[in-house]
């Protein structure tokens, strides 16, 4: 998996060169954590944001691929409890964009984000605990699959909002089974 994330971010910066437009963004993030153990399944949520650089590859006339490397942060207190975690992720959304006329165009997109988590800690008290890495209980890596819709204004801000949801199990534990669902609302500069 670290290959593949890897070969991707070399891949987003080697074609950034030919891309015809760039873009700078930030935004809000919902996130959801479903974990089951046998018939018991729980869920809990926290909120963030993140902040972006990409860029659109154009394929063929209105399909483009939008990519970009995301910093997200989110975090959530419940009783005691402090969880903050920290992520890069690579998405490669196939976009389909439709010119409405007046400098304002819609679009649709879906297809994989490549994540890593950077950091994922829970405080209770004076205590933080580590949960990603050797000796932690989620793993590091996940591909989402992911889905959503956007307005363009005069070809220099673009408003996105999107779904996502985890494909593979992250828990490092057991017969824990763990998948996350982030939903995220941006605004974006192009340039």
């Amino acid at each position: 998996m670290k290959k593949i994330l890897f070969a991707a971010a070399v891949l987003f910066c080697c074609v950034n060169a030919s891309a015809q437009r760039f873009n700078v963004g930030a935004g809000f993030l919902h996130g959801a954590d479903f974990a089951t153990l046998g018939n018991t399944t729980s869920r809990y949520g926290t909120n963030g944001g993140f902040v972006s650089v990409g860029a659109d590859i154009p394929l063929d006339g209105a399909l483009t691929v939008d990519t970009a490397l995301r910093f997200l942060f989110q975090g959530s207190k419940e009783n005691n409890v402090h969880y903050s975690s920290m992520a890069l992720n690579l998405p490669f959304h196939g976009k389909y964009t439709m010119d409405f006329g007046s400098g304002i165009a819609g679009f649709v997109f879906l297809g994989p984000t490549l994540w890593t988590t950077l950091s994922t800690t829970e405080k209770v008290g004076n205590v933080t605990v580590n949960l990603v890495g050797s000796d932690g209980i989620y793993k590091r890596f996940d591909i989402l699959a992911g889905a959503g819709a956007g307005v363009e204004i005069d070809n220099r801000i673009r408003l996105k909002a999107g779904y996502d949801r985890g494909l593979l199990n992250y828990s490092a534990t057991g017969n824990t089974k763990r998948h996350r669902s982030l939903i995220s609302v941006g605004i974006h500069y192009m340039f």
